[in-house]
């Protein structure tokens, strides 16, 4: 399928409805909001994409997500666009899922999306991979790195530029992990209108050989756990993370 979106156009749909369990003992806020060198997690992020060139910014927030709103919207950097979406009814219902969320944003993507994890940091090209997407004539693309020598548990079976087995519960037979960026076209969203979970569109996009692969070098930054939170910490004050990215601008 042919796509004549631009890369400017193309909004980063940043799922930001963790509830962060393992950091309560740490921080009883949203997850993305997480303290790292004072500044919330989800500002590194929103400021590596704007390095990167994304304008177009849709958080899609559940758990506290008023909380995540108030903390987010005055950063909003200028010349670029900041939307809220609640992967639930109101904000006080059970949270039905990112997919739920995204499909109400819809209205706000043109052909293709960005969809981010709003807890991981990756050092990824996204124009390269922009480009690779085009390339490809694919639909779905996602970035992985391989999880070779370190303790990251691999989710990814890659063969060929291609994702042949996806798993969060099975790592057998399995190198690579999901690095949490994925670009795939808006019809792929309206298609699996009875899925709210992104691992469950993975899996499903594996099945019917639709879902390629764009690996990176290095796996990325997480805040999944308080250790995990100091090691972000120290590796963005010391400028380990990209070389070319100020996260104190």
């Amino acid at each position: 399928m042919n796509y004549s979106t631009k890369f400017s156009e193309t909004p980063a749909m940043i799922l930001a409805g963790g509830l962060g369990t393992r950091l309560q003992n740490y921080f009883s806020g949203p997850k993305p909001l997480a303290p790292v060198n004072g500044k919330p997690f989800l500002a590194y992020l929103i400021s590596y994409l704007e390095h990167q060139g994304l304008r177009n910014f849709i958080f899609c927030v559940g758990h506290k997500g008023q909380e995540v709103r108030n903390a987010i919207e005055p950063l909003e950097p200028k010349g670029c666009k900041f939307h809220f979406v609640f992967d639930c009814e109101t904000n006080n219902e059970k949270a039905l899922g990112p997919l739920y969320a995204i499909r109400n944003a819809l209205h706000l993507v043109p052909e293709l999306m960005w969809i981010i994890n709003g807890d991981t940091l990756l050092k990824v090209d996204y124009k390269k991979m922009f480009s690779e997407f085009h390339n490809l004539s694919a639909n779905s693309l996602i970035a992985v790195a391989r999880t070779t020598g370190s303790k990251v548990t691999p989710n990814s079976k890659v063969k060929n530029a291609m994702v042949m087995d996806y798993s969060k519960t099975d790592s057998d037979g399995k190198a690579h992990v999901d690095g949490g960026v994925a670009l795939l076209g808006k019809h792929i969203i309206q298609q699996y209108r009875d899925l709210n979970q992104v691992p469950d569109l993975f899996r499903l996009l594996v099945q019917t050989g639709n879902l390629h692969a764009h690996c990176v070098d290095e796996l990325y930054l997480e805040i999944n756990t308080h250790q995990s939170l100091r090691e972000c910490e120290k590796k963005l004050r010391e400028g380990q993370f990209d070389e070319s990215f100020d996260c104190y601008h």
